[in-house]
């Protein structure tokens, strides 16, 4: 929002000056300035408090490699901690080949009602110990 603003107020002045009316251009320019000075601890304090709020929706994508017929196991394993762990929810899984012969990727999206790292690296490292898995990595989605 920030970046489309700037865009949208930096063309305004820009009309402005193209149009010979220099005085409220440069206002425009000092309003401008001045919002993105001022209000720049204000925004530093909210992405704070984002970063660490427990009570925000969010989406995670974990994405496993693995053998072709461990695939089936690989499944099993996401179905079961994520059915397992109150307020999260499977909303997709899909696979794709990789460029190593006899590999599979899996990736996953696991929405949680709250932020829950936690969880996430408790699956990785669940998966993680299975023979068959060479790759498994999570995301933050939303």
């Amino acid at each position: 929002m920030n970046t489309a603003a700037t865009l949208w107020c930096s063309a305004a002045v820009g009309t402005l000056a193209g149009a010979g009316f220099l005085l409220p251009a440069t206002v425009g320019t000092a309003a401008v300035l001045f919002v993105h000075l001022a209000l720049r601890p204000l925004v530093r304090l909210i992405d704070a408090q984002a970063k660490v709020a427990q009570d925000v929706d969010m989406l995670y994508r974990i994405r496993v490699i693995c053998q072709d017929q461990h695939e089936g196991v690989i499944r099993l394993i996401l179905l079961r901690h994520v059915n397992s762990e109150p307020n999260s929810s499977l909303q997709g899984i899909s696979t794709q080949d990789e460029e190593k012969p006899e590999q599979t990727s899996i990736v996953a999206e696991i929405h949680c009602s709250m932020r829950n790292d936690k969880f996430l690296n408790d699956l990785v490292s669940r998966i993680s110990i299975e023979p068959s898995v060479t790759n498994v990595s999570w995301e933050r989605v939303q």
